[in-house]
């Protein structure tokens, strides 16, 4: 990205003399003969501007090689013990992008299969029509769709920013082909066609080779030869596939039982009852224990009021047990006690998140500033042919600042507005309102270890130093939710703060339970009544669901069934088939 910030640092510079330079050095090959000044000035002029168009259209569906992430900025300040990371490691933040994941043939494809035939889809950024060559990007394989699903619900619909802009191509034959609106065709592709039976990473041929190669070795990772370097004393978790994380933990964790809970403490445990996530033996038998690597998570509230599954981050280092003598005997978190003791951090967590998240704030504004200022140098160039300055004119933010208002997104679970920026900014600045706002914003440190309390909640350590006590965990299952139907399904956190009354107002078409490893719909199973189950203290416990043949159904959760009716409410469907 920076290259095209490069391209303008000198923007005072009379377009002449800029033109002349380039001329001279053969950075712009243009055919000057015959040619007076000022056409070379337009052109040259003209060249700057589809490029400035260009990239920042084009961008919604390439690579980045700029990242903008809170993530990333706060890995720069970390004082941790044999640790070289911040809060979460730039390999983790890589592990979240959708650049590099394992595609089935229909990723693959170079066409979407809709109503009008198989169709090449495009990006038309202006609306101009595919006639148009300013703004229009094709999509080169369905699967580079995954980066247009800007609310990261696993789906690519209206809720998206750019599902709008997509259009598509199908040949007709005789050289004839029909376009359209990809809204008016296809009201909601499920992206999970996209990945769909590819082969996950096992999870024995990792440890084994964690254990036994400590150098450089060409392995298999989803599906590719590829050089890595294997260290004894790493999280299992860096090895995961990319492709589940692409959905959000509604969609594939469930959650544990509480006697389960109590057995894998009782397992794994310590002698005070700390379970060590820094402990290779235990790190590994809880997330690689089956053929997949998994995790864990835990219920929060963010920003928006939504009750939302936080996923565990995945530890910096795990411990080999070796101390220094000054430290020598010490446990994992009496080592890092005393460390921190002998070396105190120079910033808390809050403070670490408050200066991440201004730096990202400020970073926007400077995007902006800089947006706005070479568009304004394009509309006033008289060099500028007016297609391209009326294509600028429509262009409101640069690709930097849409990354950030992505991030945004994600890390509070609120739609961005610069209101709305400003506001957590000031919140998180306040020493009154600091610590709560960002507790209920995305996670940037890892947890290390977890006990399990009498009243039956766990507490959550986090290498910042900072605990937490949380009512349950819950744990990925590796795969998606999926109906016995073949529907997507979600497990419905919300239900579970709904009154009686709330309950049974829900369609139950679109809600159901899980029955042995099939999700079903509370329609399916003859669902006349729900009510919450609760102990003696109030506290959640799960759903009684009532038949119309009056049978009792117990169940821990209720799901979201994504049905078509609800992916295509109010949905028509326009284009000539």
């Amino acid at each position: 990205m920076l290259w095209i910030l490069e391209d303008f640092k000198d923007s005072a510079m009379n377009i002449t003399q800029m033109g002349i330079q380039n001329l001279k050095s053969g950075s712009m090959k243009l055919e000057t003969k015959g040619k007076s000044i000022q056409q070379i000035n337009q052109e040259l002029a003209n060249t700057k501007a589809e490029k400035f168009i260009s990239f920042d259209t084009y961008y919604n569906i390439s690579p980045s090689h700029y990242s903008t992430t809170l993530a990333g900025i706060s890995s720069r300040n970390r004082d941790e013990p044999n640790s070289t990371h911040g809060f979460v490691s730039w390999e983790q933040e890589q592990d979240r992008s959708p650049l590099n994941v394992e595609l089935n043939s229909l990723g693959q494809s170079k066409t979407l299969k809709t109503a009008m035939g198989q169709a090449e889809v495009y990006l038309d950024y202006f609306g101009d029509g595919l006639e148009s060559s300013l703004g229009i990007s094709q999509i080169q394989k369905m699967g580079d769709l995954f980066r247009l699903d800007s609310n990261g619900d696993g789906f690519l619909n209206r809720d998206d920013e750019m599902f709008s802009k997509l259009k598509i191509k199908v040949d007709k034959g005789n050289g004839e082909s029909k376009i359209a609106n990809l809204s008016d065709v296809v009201g909601t592709i499920d992206l999970y066609d996209f990945i769909k039976g590819y082969d996950k990473n096992n999870a024995s041929q990792i440890k084994e080779w964690r254990d036994n190669y400590r150098t450089e070795r060409q392995i298999m990772i989803n599906g590719k030869m590829t050089l890595n370097s294997f260290y004894p004393y790493e999280d299992i978790r860096l090895y995961r596939d990319d492709e589940m994380k692409l959905f959000p933990p509604e969609q594939r964790y469930k959650q544990i039982k509480q006697e389960d809970i109590r057995a894998m403490f009782e397992a794994y445990g310590d002698s005070e009852g700390w379970i060590n996530l820094k402990d290779k033996a235990v790190n590994e038998a809880l997330f690689a224990s089956g053929d997949i690597i998994t995790n864990f998570a835990y219920k929060k509230t963010n920003l928006a009021g939504v009750e939302v599954l936080e996923e565990f981050n995945v530890v910096d280092r795990l411990d080999n047990g070796s101390r220094t003598p000054k430290y020598e005997g010490m446990n994992i978190r009496e080592f890092e006690e005393a460390w921190y003791r002998d070396h105190p951090r120079e910033t808390n967590y809050e403070q670490g998140y408050t200066e991440a998240f201004n730096e990202l704030y400020n970073n926007y504004y400077r995007f902006k500033e800089s947006f706005e200022s070479k568009k304004a140098e394009f509309l006033n160039d008289e060099f500028v042919a007016q297609e391209y300055k009326d294509k600028i004119a429509q262009m409101d933010k640069s690709a930097e600042m849409r990354a950030i208002e992505e991030e945004f997104e994600k890390i509070t679970g609120m739609g961005f507005s610069e209101a709305r920026f400003e506001e957590i900014k000031n919140a998180i600045n306040d020493p009154i309102k600091q610590k709560e706002t960002i507790a209920a914003m995305s996670d940037l440190d890892a947890v290390t270890s977890m006990k399990l309390e009498k009243d039956g909640r766990i507490t959550l350590r986090f290498d910042s130093g900072r605990e937490i006590l949380v009512e349950g965990l819950y744990n990925d299952t590796g795969e998606l939710h999926i109906t016995k139907k073949g529907e997507r399904a979600s497990i419905s956190l919300e239900a579970q703060s709904m009154t009686n009354k709330e309950l049974n107002n829900l369609d139950f078409k679109e809600y159901g339970i899980k029955e042995g490893d099939n999700i079903i719909s509370l329609q399916e199973i003859g669902a006349k009544m729900i009510e919450r189950l609760n102990n003696a203290n109030g506290k959640f416990l799960g759903f009684v669901i009532t038949t119309h043949s009056n049978k009792e159904i117990i169940v821990d959760n209720l799901y979201n069934i994504f049905t078509l009716d609800l992916l295509n409410q109010q949905r028509t469907f326009e284009a000539e088939i």
